[in-house]
């Protein structure tokens, strides 16, 4: 299948490198801006470029073909997988595993926005699971860039399967003149965008269908780009179109914290610990920041930096879960020349954004030049010669005792990072 303009998107290799983990690349002969989407939970990678989706889980890939281009994807536990297409169209269907690869089977296909309702850029501007409590059915929400949020309720979750037979669909109207972005709780979905409100709340009635329940205006009339919901529902942060982030207690829908963040289009919310009560200082953003050509993971409230990596060409941000520290990102960049042109698309997860952690194996690679760079950048102690550190961490001795005299000479003679690597390759012995 080959896309509108004619020509096939081909997968290739990709370099990976320290801390940067390419997941797959794209190519296609010509100089054109892709609509790009991803998701991911840790093991499966949605990937999807223009009218290609591309799954990868393990050593195994599939790549299926659309009529139109993928607006957005999303990903449940168990392989599910929804698609959203320019058309109009959602297909839903599982990802099937063997002992020889991996395979998309379709379980249902429908045509739900008007073709009058299609923006010429993007139909879809977000499709989302949320997985109820007992995390044996789930809901599927899609978000049309006019205001339409079509939800899907009563999705079972079987054994490598799903059984649609008792699924219903609500049709609801947002206040919002351009939409932008969906977000859910078990009891609450949230949308965001412009027009005579910025926030629309949604909540579930007897049997989970979903009524309008509120909706906020800010001063100026913000349009709210992104969308994320902190701590099961506790609070909401939500962003502009000019980087401005707002809290709100979903309690009274109030905002009860701002703060700008110049130059910032999408972020995501990181919660490594999702079972605490709720406290900002327990969260982290990834913020993604083309204008500076970078993605950022910060601490929160204090927006500290804790990881920072320049992106290549222009880039979106994919889909994880909240648990997940990695950051995932698709880069693009097209180059033209007497030879003709090339677009080349890249889905990498940046893993290693703790930077004590990215320093220890540049060491351990002996990139001292790049560990000298990243130690200086976050002020991490760098205090000793390379040739130390290259003779003495990551040895091994047959004794108990010389693991302990090799440890004190390093503690007098390099510093304490080497010292660390040695009690590290200690415990390996």
């Amino acid at each position: 299948m080959k896309t509108m303009e004619g020509k096939v998107w081909q997968l290739t290799g990709a370099d990976t490198t320290c801390g940067c983990e390419a997941i797959g690349q794209l190519f296609i002969d010509s100089a054109e801006r892709p609509r790009t989407a991803s998701a991911t939970d840790g093991s499966t990678f949605v990937w999807s470029v223009d009218q290609q989706l591309t799954l990868f889980q393990g050593q195994h890939t599939c790549i299926k073909h659309f009529q139109s281009r993928i607006d957005d994807v999303a990903l449940a536990p168990g392989g599910l997988i929804a698609v959203a297409e320019s058309r109009g169209s959602v297909t839903v269907g599982v990802l099937q595993t063997s002992e020889t690869g991996i395979l998309f089977k379709e379980k249902n296909h429908c045509n739900f926005v008007p073709e009058n309702e299609r923006f010429a850029d993007v139909t879809f501007v977000k499709v989302i699971f949320q997985v109820c409590e007992e995390e044996s059915s789930c809901r599927l929400m899609c978000l049309s860039s006019g205001g339409l949020l079509l939800v899907f309720r009563n999705i079972r979750l079987l054994d490598g399967d799903i059984d649609l037979s008792a699924v219903k669909v609500d049709k609801l109207r947002t206040s919002h003149s351009q939409s932008w972005d969906v977000a859910a709780t078990e009891s609450n979905v949230y949308t965001v965008g412009g027009g005579a409100s910025c926030l629309n709340v949604f909540s579930c009635e007897d049997e989970g269908q979903l009524v309008p329940q509120e909706q906020v205006s800010e001063d100026g009339d913000p349009e709210m780009r992104a969308l994320a919901v902190l701590s099961n529902g506790d609070a909401l942060l939500t962003m502009d179109s000019k980087g401005t982030f707002y809290l709100f207690d979903t309690v009274v829908l109030m905002v009860v914290h701002t703060w700008s963040g110049p130059g910032c289009v999408d972020f995501r919310i990181v919660d490594p610990r999702s079972d605490k009560p709720f406290k900002l200082e327990n969260f982290k953003l990834v913020a993604l920041v083309p204008q500076e050509e970078k993605v950022q993971l910060l601490s929160l409230p204090d927006r500290r930096s804790l990881f920072e990596q320049r992106i290549s060409g222009r880039a979106s941000l994919g889909k994880a879960l909240m648990s997940q520290e990695e950051i995932f990102t698709t880069e693009w960049k097209s180059i033209e020349d007497e030879d003709g042109a090339e677009t080349t698309v890249v889905y990498r997860c940046y893993a290693e954004t703790n930077p004590q952690q990215r320093l220890l194996r540049l060491i351990a690679k002996k990139r001292f030049a790049e560990a000298q760079e990243l130690a200086t950048m976050y002020g991490l102690d760098y205090n000793f010669v390379p040739h130390i550190v290259q003779s003495k961490i990551w040895q091994t001795f047959p004794t108990l005792a010389e693991m302990e005299d090799h440890l004190r000479q390093c503690a007098t003679e390099a510093s304490p990072l080497c010292y660390s690597n040695c009690f590290m390759a200690l415990a390996t012995q």
